[in-house]
């Protein structure tokens, strides 16, 4: 009888959990271990959450407090709603990488710690250029209304685009074998 082909596809790794003797389908592909002491490890998974959750609360907390004109003009929409998707990706890539532990299987380290480079890029450049826009309103409009609630945004975005780079860099240096 001719074995079943392998089928590539979003649920291909479902191929490599495969039955033992006691019928219960056991995980028999590839383990990717961290590249360092169990210490360092923790550290990068640390940093890692701490990092996603600034870029979260630094993405969300400006547009709780009160609108001012810049937050209702549409460019600002447009690049805070990619710096909250990119962010909220960030998050959930941490969080799968979160409860993989060490070794993380094939699959959640393509979903999870391959995606992250790209994700905290990608929120920094929302994020940089949502502050650039916010500040270009500002010089051309004046600020209006509360001088804080004006001024707020953009740092907020500033710092949300340099914790990006900054875990982008971390990321990038983690070495998985």
């Amino acid at each position: 009888m001719a074995e079943k082909k392998k089928k590539p596809g979003r649920r291909a790794y479902l191929n490599d959990f495969l039955p033992n003797e006691r019928g219960e389908y056991v995980y028999q592909g590839r383990l990717l271990y961290f590249a360092g002491s169990d210490d360092e490890y923790k550290t990068t998974v640390r940093l890692s959450v701490v990092a996603a959750a600034l870029m979260v609360i630094l993405t969300v907390v400006p547009e709780i407090l009160p609108s001012v004109p810049a937050s209702r003009f549409p460019a600002s929409a447009v690049l805070w709603l990619g710096q909250m998707v990119s962010a909220a990706l960030t998050v959930y890539s941490v969080w799968k990488m979160f409860w993989g532990r060490n070794p993380l299987r094939e699959y959640i380290y393509k979903k999870s710690v391959q995606r992250l480079p790209g994700q905290t890029i990608v929120c920094a450049a929302f994020s940089l250029a949502l502050a650039l826009e916010q500040t270009i309103y500002m010089l051309i409009t004046g600020i209006e209304g509360n001088a804080f609630l004006n001024i707020i945004r953009p740092v907020a975005a500033l710092v949300c685009a340099a914790a990006s780079y900054q875990f982008h860099r971390m990321i990038k240096q983690t070495e998985w074998d």
